[in-house]
């Protein structure tokens, strides 16, 4: 790479305008994951026989009852 290149690439990062931009973007990119995370639905199967390690056994069979239908 050429060193007149390398130097207008370094010019353009240290443009404080263009560094809020990335700064601004960066942000948008963990809140739009963040907000996927919460989107996605963490919830137990809801059929009979699905004993999840999260719960124990005593919530488990208390719940088969309202779970299943």
């Amino acid at each position: 790479m050429d060193t007149q290149f390398q130097q207008k690439l370094n010019s353009i990062k240290d443009n404080p305008k263009i560094k809020k931009a990335l700064e601004v973007f960066e942000n948008a990119q963990k809140t739009y994951e963040q907000a996927i995370d919460a989107m996605t639905i963490k919830q137990k199967p809801r059929y009979r026989g699905s004993y999840s390690s999260s719960l124990s056994k005593k919530d488990y069979y208390a719940n088969i009852s309202t779970t299943t239908r």
